[in-house]
């Protein structure tokens, strides 16, 4: 099979399966999936500005700036302003969240060890090297 037809809704899959995973883990019916999106964006420390979730998930700036906003409301995340830029806002999960965050670390180890099951180690060099290079080559596409 020609793995090149399949690649990007396989990728899309893997995504999709995992955020739906970690929403039934957060076993919380008052957040919505983009507010469990935001909260384990904060939680795995890929950043900490609405802006940097819009852009590393590809979700439009108003949904996460109004998941943001609720959380912020539930008490769950709190803003700080930026000292040198005051456009920008840094947000910070508080300690409300201590019981959702261990839901949803339990989560994400048991989905990438479930989902890693049976990789070798070199597979999974190999898998990063070609991660990198995607994100690469996506970067050039986006700079088109």
């Amino acid at each position: 099979m020609d793995i090149r037809k399949d690649l990007i809704s396989r990728m899309a899959n893997v995504q999709k399966e995992y955020w739906n995973y970690c929403y039934r883990a957060a076993d919380d019916p008052s957040l919505k999936m983009a507010e469990v999106v935001c909260v384990m964006f904060l939680l795995r420390k890929f950043g900490d500005t609405a802006g940097e979730i819009a852009k590393k998930y590809l979700l439009s700036s108003s949904l996460i700036s109004k998941s943001v906003e609720s959380l912020r409301q539930k008490g769950m995340i709190v803003s700080e302003r930026d000292p040198d830029d005051s456009r920008v806002w840094h947000l910070r999960l508080t300690e409300k969240t201590l019981p959702l965050t261990r839901r949803l670390n339990r989560a994400h180890n048991e989905y990438v060890s479930a989902l890693l099951r049976g990789v070798s180690e070199e597979e999974l060099d190999t898998l990063g090297r070609v991660a990198e290079q995607l994100q690469e080559n996506l970067r050039e596409i986006r700079s088109r």
